[in-house]
This record gives structure tokens, C-alpha cells and sequence, in this order.
């Protein structure tokens, strides 16, 4: 089997959680030797269920391929050894509030003192100049991203530990150890689960800079305040999502449903209320106009839209690196 690309690179995990241990399990993926120092007794994803054999799934599909070693940082014993262990390391990331590092003695202008070429990753939710607490909610609703709802509602997804954590995390460790192969050297890497939501709002950023005021909640075309965007329940309550942006889509999506193309929300719900969605999916699916029906996570996988395989959720670009 070929070696993954970051194979022979060390990568020391303080992380807990979502954000910092997903980061790592992608870096696992890709064949990085990552080293996983949790508390005595383990980190707390370790007790949220689901339960496979007493032992969280959450916690095992995000620390796959990883060793984890259970250390008290506290104890000079245990502190001694998490060195010991980031010394022959490229990288560390670490989940702590700001200054928890620093007072173990692992801070970051500390460690790069000691080995200067070091990259070391900080995930917190709003820098290292805020000591502010939150989770993924919090994060949301500070960006402004919730207020971007017509209806602000709890989100289904967790983007800022992954969108706004786990990826720039990837991307600027990734871009740091090319730079300390050129011989520029570590560096300490700053990411804040909420500033990196930017990208999310960029719309409403674009209107700010434009108008010098941000429109309300929902009323931005991809938000739901043109008909060609939006989900529309059909006549058994199933919903169609439709997303025909560009005019060749709607055109044919509108006269599949014998609209005309100046069509308004109030028009395009009333049709498709007049038949069950597998009616209109026979019927549209064909016209390659950007409309599929929700599916659930079941559906999804059994489909192969998502690939998961027994060892959980993880980087679906590894099996698939080719030389060509």
C-alpha cells in the first residue's frame, strides 16, 4: 500500500471534542503518526452516546489511526513525557482556552523557543484574545450567520467547529509545514471558530460594503427570498428542493410545471402542492434543472452519497490519490 502524503510528519493532539479531534483524524488519514494526549480517564467525547461496546462511537470514528496516550499535564511527570513527545513532533495542535497553555508551560512562544520549527495550531472559538466560553451555537450567533434566517432557528449542523475549526485548521497546518520545509521556520497558527465564519456571510458583507446597511434576515436571494431557491412541499408534505439559479434551469423547471418564467414563490408552491413528490421528481429529475427531493442520512448512504465505512466518517480523498 502507498504511503499516505504526510507520512513520516508527528502530529501532537491536545484537542477534545469535534473540531481539533477531526483535524487530526484527516491528518491520520493521510498517514501523519498522530499522538492523541488526553486527561486521565479521557477526553469528554468519550462519554457521549451513542455506545459501542461502552465506548463512545462519536470518540472512536474521530480517533481512528491515532495512539492515545491518557497524561495528568499537571503532574511534572506527565508534563515531562507530553514533551518528550512534541520534541520529535512537526505540528501540535492544542483546544484550551486562552493562557491554559501557557500556565502548563506548552504555550506557544514557549514550545517554538524550544523547537523552532514547530507549527502549533490554537482552535477557540474567538482567538487568543477572548476568554469568552461558547460552543458551536454561540459561534453562530455571534458571527451573525443565525440572524441570516428569516426565522433565526437552532442549525442542524455544526459549522463553526468544522467549517469555521476543523478545516482552516487543516488548510493553514498544511500551509505551515511547506513553509517551515522552505525554511521559514514554525510559527504559531491563531483559529478562531467564529471569525472564520467570513466566508459564510458574504453576501450580506457584499450588501454592507455596497449600501452601507445589511438587508433583514431572509431576504437575500439565497436565502429563500427568490422563488428559483427554496424548498416547496409537494401534495403528500414531502419537500422538493429547488435551486434553479441560472436561467436555463428555471426555464425548464417552469415549464415542466407549466409556469411561466416570471413565476413567483406563491405560484411555484401552489403547482407542486397538486402532486406527491415522487410524481415530480419522475417528471423532473430527466430535465437537468438543479431540483432534487430531501433525503435523510439513511437514504443518503444507501444511495452512496455519503461514504462511510466501518471505521467511521473520514477523508474520502485518501483511497482515491493517483499518480496520473
Amino acid at each position: 500500500m502507498a504511503a499516505g502524503p504526510l507520512e513520516g510528519v508527528r502530529i501532537v493532539d491536545l484537542t477534545t471534542l469535534l473540531p481539533g479531534p477531526l483535524a487530526t483524524r484527516l491528518f491520520a488519514d493521510a498517514g501523519a503518526e498522530v499522538v492523541k494526549i488526553e486527561r486521565p480517564g479521557g477526553e469528554d467525547m468519550k462519554r457521549y452516546p451513542p455506545f459501542r461496546d461502552g465506548v463512545s462511537l462519536h470518540w472512536t470514528w474521530l480517533n481512528v489511526g491515532k495512539r492515545i496516550v491518557e497524561l495528568d499535564l499537571k503532574d511534572p511527570a506527565g508534563l515531562a513525557e507530553a514533551m518528550e513527545l512534541i520534541s520529535g513532533a512537526a505540528v501540535v495542535v492544542e483546544q484550551f482556552r486562552p493562557g491554559v497553555m501557557a500556565r502548563l508551560g506548552l504555550g506557544p512562544a514557549d514550545l517554538l523557543e524550544r523547537f523552532p520549527n514547530l507549527v502549533v495550531c490554537s482552535i477557540t472559538g474567538y482567538g487568543q484574545t477572548s476568554l469568552e466560553p461558547g460552543h458551536d451555537l454561540n459561534y453562530q450567533a455571534r458571527a451573525g450567520l443565525l440572524n441570516r434566517a428569516a426565522t433565526p432557528h437552532v442549525p442542524t449542523a455544526l459549522i463553526a467547529d468544522v467549517a469555521g475549526g476543523t478545516y482552516p485548521a487543516v488548510v493553514n497546518i498544511l500551509l505551515a509545514l511547506r513553509r517551515a520545509e522552505q525554511g521559514g521556520g514554525g510559527c504559531h497558527l491563531d483559529i478562531s471558530m467564529t471569525g472564520s465564519l467570513t466566508p459564510f456571510l458574504l453576501w450580506p458583507l457584499a450588501m454592507l460594503e455596497a449600501d452601507g446597511v445589511e438587508p433583514p434576515g431572509g431576504k437575500l436571494m439565497l436565502e429563500g427570498a427568490s422563488p428559483r431557491y427554496g424548498l416547496y412541499p409537494c401534495a403528500d408534505g414531502e419537500l422538493l428542493a429547488v435551486a434553479a439559479l441560472e436561467d436555463a434551469f428555471w426555464r425548464r423547471f417552469t415549464s415542466a410545471l407549466d409556469l411561466t418564467v416570471d413565476a413567483s414563490r406563491e405560484a411555484v408552491a401552489g403547482r407542486l402542492a397538486e402532486a406527491p413528490l415522487a410524481q415530480w421528481w419522475e417528471r423532473l429529475r430527466p430535465l437537468d434543472c438543479c431540483v432534487c427531493p430531501l433525503s435523510s442520512v439513511e437514504t443518503a448512504l444507501a444511495q452512496g452519497v455519503l461514504q462511510v465505512d466501518a471505521r467511521g466518517p473520514g477523508l474520502p480523498l485518501a483511497p482515491q490519490l493517483s499518480n496520473r
